[in-house]
């Protein structure tokens, strides 16, 4: 299930997935319909905020696309 990461000020943000692997961190956000430059800009923005709370571990962001079954790596 998606697990919300709180913000200050209260705002929280909820990617898909974390998966904490033993040298790595993935972030992987699942869409349907067609590619926007925003679905990159928002895995970016989770990458960024996993990063700053797991300090040391390399962290990479991924969209997987549910309808063309692709997944593309943003980071």
């Amino acid at each position: 299930t998606e697990q919300g990461i709180f913000l200050p000020g209260g705002e929280y943000k909820r990617p898909d997935r974390i998966i904490y692997y033993q040298k790595e961190i993935a972030v992987v956000d699942f869409k349907t319909g067609e590619k926007r430059a925003a679905h990159a800009s928002q895995v970016l923005e989770y990458v960024k905020l996993v990063k700053d709370i797991e300090k040391g571990k390399p962290v990479k962001g991924y969209i997987c696309y549910i309808e063309s079954s692709t997944i593309e790596k943003v980071v």
